[in-house]
């Protein structure tokens, strides 16, 4: 991909403009970038990861802080996925039983690191090293490195609708590489293929599992007048926060409500999310329960 393909793309334009940057990506150094701010985490992304693809080397997340206060992050920094080297006790384990993977790591010392800064709210960039010590991929097989590679949607619904039919995963995706000439022409990997539908199969099971836990809760509020229910969805209209007591729980409140603890030993299911218990004490040091929460 050239200079002039990359500069057509209206939004990796658009974060060029934010940083005044007028160079090509081969051409963008230290100085360019360090103490250039942008509004938001996601541009910075956006910019780290195009500017990877073009250059020809893979970016990974190094580091995360988040406030203690409210989990905000503040700081990120991402560095090639060659930064680093292989753990000794890796190199050297005793009774191996896979074979050991290829070693990528190098010690490659390129990064970004960016810091939040509390009175405007703006991204910095604090640190931008452009320099790499291995050879970069050319940008015709950038395409089949690990951060580019993408099943498409309609892949994945066809390897779906083709599981549900009997037919094996790895047979769809053989019949589409053989539509494509080859799996060469493919933007994707068996493995990948593999991980799609199986994140797209939990997202389903969590929207139908969130339905029908309200489904269910509604139920119980037609029956019981007291019943109380209440919940939040997030932007990707997914099930953010679950709370509901019944007419008893609620009775119980109003006479025994002045000691209330919360109880999050269950800890988490497996969507992550804590159940926690309300309760307190009755008048004969029975423990009764005031309400519940997913949070």
């Amino acid at each position: 991909m050239t200079d002039v393909d990359i500069a057509s793309n209206s939004h990796w334009q658009e974060i060029l403009d934010t940083l005044q940057l007028s160079k090509s990506v081969a051409e963008i150094d230290t100085h360019d970038i360090e103490g250039k701010e942008m509004v938001s985490l996601k541009m910075w992304e956006a910019f780290y990861y195009t500017y990877a693809r073009w250059k020809g080397f893979s970016p990974r997340i190094d580091d995360t802080k988040s406030r203690k206060s409210d989990g905000e992050i503040y700081i990120r920094r991402w560095v090639c996925n060659k930064e680093g080297f292989r753990k000794e006790k890796f190199l050297n384990m005793p009774d191996r039983k896979k074979r050991p993977k290829e070693i990528t790591r190098c010690g490659c010392q390129a990064a970004l690191r960016i810091l939040r800064l509390q009175k405007t709210n703006l991204w910095r960039c604090q640190e931008f090293v452009p320099f790499h010590n291995h050879d970069l991929v050319i940008p015709s097989q950038m395409q089949f490195t690990r951060a580019n590679r993408e099943v498409p949607e309609a892949v994945a619904a066809q390897v779906i609708s083709m599981n549900r039919c009997g037919i094996k995963t790895s047979s769809v995706v053989a019949h589409i590489a053989l539509q494509s000439g080859g799996y060469d022409n493919l933007p994707f990997q068996l493995r990948d293929v593999y991980n799609k539908v199986a994140s797209l199969r939990k997202q389903e099971n969590i929207s139908s599992d969130a339905e029908g836990t309200l489904g269910f809760l509604d139920g119980l509020s037609s029956m019981d007048p007291e019943f109380y229910v209440e919940y939040k969805i997030d932007d990707e209209n997914r099930l953010a926060f679950l709370f509901w007591a019944d007419g008893m729980s609620r009775r119980d409140y109003m006479l025994f409500g002045e000691a209330i603890a919360f109880d999050t030993t269950y800890r988490t299911n497996k969507y992550n999310k804590p159940l926690t218990v309300v309760v307190g004490v009755n008048h004969h040091f029975e423990t009764c329960v005031f309400g519940c929460s997913f949070t």
